[in-house]
């Protein structure tokens, strides 16, 4: 099959409608064309204003991840779970699930390319099942896998080789070749899945076609949710004209340049150039920024943010700093980022007022990662309930809540589902500071939680969280 955008087009809408989902030509708002950023994009074939629904996506392939590390069932991914009782060594958690399609399908093979005992056990096995599961693939998907790119070097597609060596599986040349082209489209395109309104972490991830033609951009126009049966739903963050290219992201929108470009690097093989990652200020957001070593008033930029290797020099005394030092910083901060519990409150607030700044401008994403951890432990965990934390908590609970808007604000994010989440704990705020104040509420404040509200349901829309 060539790979012209009107093809593409016709086995996207072919599995779309296969899966229950009926396209209507003249409400689409979306169209696959060639892109400026290399090979195809989805681009608006309308205005689309912020929170409108641009397109529904169903996976081809849905599975557990490699990295996974927890059983779950195979097919609804609930925690849990029993081993089948076939004894394909997959863990299922009812007989239902048990019964299913795609699991008696699995179970059969696995079953039948076992031919010997696996000396050393079928632990983890649901680590690597995901590529067998592209064997059962029809015709017009096994051609959207075709379609996609797909990323290249012997690393990707370890599980297939995992299938052979360490458990003894037997399978033929055509089908180790399918599995292991699979594992390379994946690789490169395939979406984490929310399961059941969890965190980002579910250990599962599903090829999206249509989203994953969709191009990268730091500051996205879009973001994504799940419903419960796993379709993800593509809506604007922000005003999208007719003929603009509808881009997703990739990475975290909160975090630095440096720390973008290195995940995009080593996940997906590419540099990014958006226009965010041209301004080494982002914007004017200076969420990459560095104190000054030298003179301690200054901060430090990139000289070559695209360069990951460049750099990086002082806004008052353009003293010079090698990426190097300020790799090991953020390495440092990241990992003192990384060691506090739930109950380090105190510690948290003493860090962010002191030791920090003197390594980071105050809108640095690290400093704004330990903001966002203190919101929602205050208000959400034991002995911080929103009803008994002390007024100045509260109110401190609330101006982290106000720096996060006005953060992203300025790094032109829109809206996306962390945003929504932080709004949730604003109008929750907001409502607690009005009971303390004996439930006084001025009509600016009614208007403003209603228009948070407001903002709070464009996003969700009874789907489960997803980006970041």
């Amino acid at each position: 099959m060539k790979r012209t955008p009107e093809a593409v087009t016709e086995i996207i809408k072919t599995h779309l409608e296969a899966n229950g989902h009926k396209i209507a030509n003249d409400s689409e708002n979306w169209c696959i064309k060639k892109s400026s950023l290399g090979g195809l994009g989805v681009f608006a074939t309308k205005n689309i204003q912020p929170g409108d629904f641009i397109f529904k996506d169903y996976p081809v392939i849905i599975g557990p991840r490699s990295k996974i590390n927890k059983d779950v069932c195979v097919v609804c991914f609930k925690d849990e779970p029993i081993l089948c009782s076939r004894n394909c060594h997959l863990p299922v958690c009812s007989k239902e699930c048990e019964n299913s399609k795609i699991h008696l399908q699995e179970c059969e093979l696995i079953r039948k390319w076992s031919q010997k005992k696996c000396e050393s056990g079928y632990n983890n096995l649901i680590k690597y099942i995901t590529p067998i599961r592209t064997l059962f693939l029809s015709e017009n998907e096994e051609k959207i896998v075709k379609s996609l790119q797909g990323h290249k070097g012997s690393q990707h597609g370890f599980e297939v080789d995992a299938l052979s060596y360490k458990y003894g599986m037997v399978f033929s040349k055509e089908e180790e070749h399918f599995m292991k082209l699979a594992c390379r489209v994946m690789d490169s395109n395939a979406f984490e899945v929310i399961i059941d309104d969890k965190d980002n972490q579910s250990g599962v991830r599903g090829l999206y076609p249509l989203s994953a033609l969709s191009n990268h951009d730091c500051s996205p126009n879009t973001f994504y949710t799940f419903d419960k049966d796993h379709w993800m739903i593509l809506r604007a963050s922000k005003p999208i004209q007719t003929g603009e290219e509808i881009c997703n992201t990739y990475v975290k929108r909160l975090w630095g340049t440096l720390n973008r470009k290195l995940m995009l690097e080593k996940s997906k093989h590419f540099s990014c150039t958006c226009k965010r990652c041209r301004d080494p200020t982002e914007f004017g957001s200076y969420v990459s920024a560095m104190r000054c070593s030298f003179c301690k008033v200054g901060f430090i930029l990139p000289i070559n943010p695209l360069d990951i290797n460049s750099s990086w020099i002082c806004d008052v005394c353009a003293s010079k700093t090698n990426c190097q030092k300020v790799g090991k910083i953020l390495s440092l901060l990241g990992n003192t980022l990384a060691s506090f519990g739930n109950d380090d409150v105190e510690i948290m607030m003493r860090f962010l007022n002191g030791k920090l700044l003197d390594f980071v401008h105050v809108n640095h994403y690290i400093v704004l990662e330990l903001k966002c951890k203190v919101i929602f432990i205050l208000g959400n965990r034991k002995n911080y309930e929103l009803q008994n934390i002390s007024d100045s908590l509260l109110e401190l609970k609330h101006q982290y809540c106000r720096d996060f808007l006005n953060l992203t604000e300025k790094l032109r994010l829109g809206y996306f589902t962390y945003r929504a989440q932080i709004i949730s704990e604003l109008v929750s705020t907001l409502k607690e500071e009005s009971r303390r104040k004996n439930n006084t509420k001025t009509e600016e404040m009614d208007k403003e939680i209603n228009m948070l509200l407001n903002d709070l349901y464009l996003v969700s829309q009874n789907e489960f969280c997803s980006d970041k």
